[in-house]
């Protein structure tokens, strides 16, 4: 995966602007220095990330850099959900994840754009995924909840439910 976020291509649904990478480090630190966020994610029984206000990973606790394939939280930094699970629509559409005209169906997008508009919201996915060449549906339910720190808006969305088939 590319780490090139300077990008801001046409989207067929949801915007396709990204942060800069420094940015995404810098809310990485903000996040990190609140100092119960990374117990109360590891704590959780599924996959957790804090998205920014472009639907970019900032933080994640290990049950998500796990699930995305990754070895550390740097590997997942600055991705958007459907690209770190592997959806097939990214590949179909130069803006990434949540920007493929397709995406207007996907629940895990639509709960991460509700949230951003300051709304908790839980919906069921599904997602064509490719991994090492192997075609899979990835099912799961998706909690998305609006947070705010330091005048930034961010987005935790914890999965669970998770069935691949």
């Amino acid at each position: 995966m590319s780490r090139d976020f300077s990008l801001t291509p046409q989207s067929g649904f949801a915007h396709a602007d990204r942060s800069p990478y420094g940015e995404v480090e810098a809310d990485t630190v903000r996040i990190s220095e609140t100092e119960l966020v990374a117990p109360i994610l590891e704590s959780l029984d599924g996959p957790a990330a804090i998205l920014n206000e472009n639907r970019q990973v900032v933080f994640a606790n290990r049950a998500m850099v796990e699930v995305a394939g990754a070895s550390e939280l740097r590997g997942i930094l600055g991705f958007r959900l459907g690209e770190i699970l592997g959806c097939e629509m990214v590949g179909d559409s130069l803006g990434g994840c949540g920007t493929n005209r397709e995406c207007r169906k996907c629940g895990a997008i639509n709960a991460i754009l509700a949230s951003l508009d300051g709304r908790e919201v839980t919906n069921l996915a599904s997602i064509e995924v490719d991994r090492a060449g192997t075609e899979r549906i990835m099912q799961f339910k998706i909690a998305a909840s609006p947070l705010k720190r330091e005048g930034h808006t961010y987005v935790l969305i914890v999965l669970s439910e998770m069935a691949v088939r």
